[in-house]
């Protein structure tokens, strides 16, 4: 794991429609110079913060925009877990 000490923000808004696939709401990622497209903490707290204020999953799936794609958040009834997203076409040319 590399910790890269960044300060991060998010912000949470809602998706841009996707007929395939329910998304609950999309999220921006900023770090003091620029936005990412994608970082697990702020991922998964963004999860949590939507769920705390009330957002209601359909079943054990949350659906989250990003920069990245869809990212998909399994939940069980104790935590947050399982990150799933589609690996950008970026990073099949490497391997």
């Amino acid at each position: 794991m590399i910790a890269l000490g960044l300060s991060v923000t998010s912000i949470g808004i809602s998706p841009t429609t996707c007929a395939q696939t329910p998304v609950f709401y999309r999220v921006r990622i900023f770090t003091r110079q620029r936005e990412v497209p994608f970082a697990g903490h702020p991922t998964l707290g963004s999860c949590h913060v939507w769920l705390a204020a009330g957002g209601v999953a359909k079943g054990r799936e949350i659906v989250q925009e990003c920069g990245l794609g869809l990212i998909h958040i399994r939940r069980s009834p104790e935590r947050l877990h399982d990150l799933q997203h589609l690996v950008p076409a970026f990073f099949a040319t490497f391997q």
